[in-house]
């Protein structure tokens, strides 16, 4: 199985298939290595599925909960030309699939399990506990960055949501070979600007600049590639440090106990919701903190005294902060609407 990570847009037109899926089909294609058969989309993927059809002989067909998506690939659809015989969109539940043994020879979906599933009866292997429903313990985070290389890796910790350290590595994987990329802390964030991740080793806020993280992945840095030794540039984070790419490094003043719960990165800041406990505390408290992009100075803090959902934070495009609590509530923190 693979699972592929795609750019959706909903007002491109078929006919102008987005250039990442178009790309993302090319290199999907050329991994599968496989001219015909029956290739089963689980979600629409935005134009994903019509690049694939575009490219090669296969028989696509896409299921989709979603009225909305399912209507807009299909008119997309039929504007690229493509009939039912080549490309047909479905909507129905993803939960069970509608397909038989021996039927589809290469499936495809961004919808990525943190548990175990049996492959014959679709039954999760995960044991139950009392009073909930099974534990999730294996899942893997998933992302693809800068259109260069895949980032894998974590153990999500599902069984309680206070449980959000991912105790294993994340690594980035691409045609120069597999790296490390941070070892354990929470799923790295960035944009074209910056790369921003946390170190468990060290539990700082690392922020890396993008355009050398790219290079290095990508092995498109030849003076680099030739004054480091490959066992070195074998871990992403210890080579970028190396070569200077790393902007700043925080924890806000705060080392001991420090924790960063969530990140997100926006155009001048990291943002991030980051928990620690004061020596003369007997609790440690939550705060929204956005540090300068550049050299990781402090341009906003904010206490928060409901306990934050790890992963619950994004940066809209007016510069207000929205951080998600356990309990069901909704912060929105920054400049109001004009």
């Amino acid at each position: 199985m693979y699972t592929a990570s795609c750019h959706v847009n909903r007002q491109i037109w078929a006919t102008d298939v987005n250039v990442k899926n178009h790309n993302l089909a090319k290199e999907l294609l050329v991994r599968i290595d496989m001219a015909r058969g029956v290739c089963a989309f689980v979600g629409c993927n935005g134009d994903l599925p019509i690049a694939f059809a575009c490219q090669s002989d296969l028989l696509v067909h896409v299921r989709d909960p979603s009225s909305e998506d399912v209507a807009v690939l299909r008119q997309n659809t039929d504007a690229a030309g493509l009939d039912i015989h080549r490309l047909a969109v479905e909507l129905g539940l993803l939960d069970p699939l509608p397909y038989a043994d021996n039927v589809v020879d290469c499936l495809i979906t961004t919808q990525v399990s943190p548990a175990r599933f049996e492959l014959a009866t679709g039954r999760c292997l995960a044991e139950s506990f009392d009073h909930g429903k099974p534990k999730a313990n294996n899942g893997r985070f998933v992302g693809a960055f800068r259109n260069v290389a895949a980032v894998f890796g974590g153990r999500i910790l599902y069984s309680a949501p206070e449980n959000i350290s991912n105790k294993n590595s994340f690594f980035v994987s691409s045609r120069e070979g597999e790296f490390v990329l941070n070892e354990g802390g929470i799923p790295p964030a960035w944009n074209d600007h910056a790369l921003v991740l946390v170190n468990y080793k060290h539990g700082q806020i690392t922020c890396c600049d993008a355009q050398a993280s790219s290079k290095q992945v990508a092995g498109t840095d030849a003076n680099e590639k030739a004054s480091v030794p490959r066992r070195s540039r074998s871990n992403l984070l210890i080579s970028l440090a190396n070569q200077g790419a790393v902007r700043c490094r925080s924890d806000t003043g705060q080392p001991g106990k420090f924790e960063a719960l969530s990140l997100a990165v926006c155009a001048n800041a990291v943002v991030g919701v980051v928990r620690y406990q004061r020596k003369y505390r007997s609790w440690p408290q939550q705060f929204v903190v956005a540090l300068d992009i550049h050299d990781g100075n402090i341009l906003f803090q904010k206490e928060i005294h409901d306990d934050p959902l790890p992963s619950g934070l994004l940066v809209d495009r007016n510069g207000q902060i929205i951080v998600t609590m356990l309990n069901g509530k909704v912060n929105c923190l920054g400049p109001g609407a004009q």
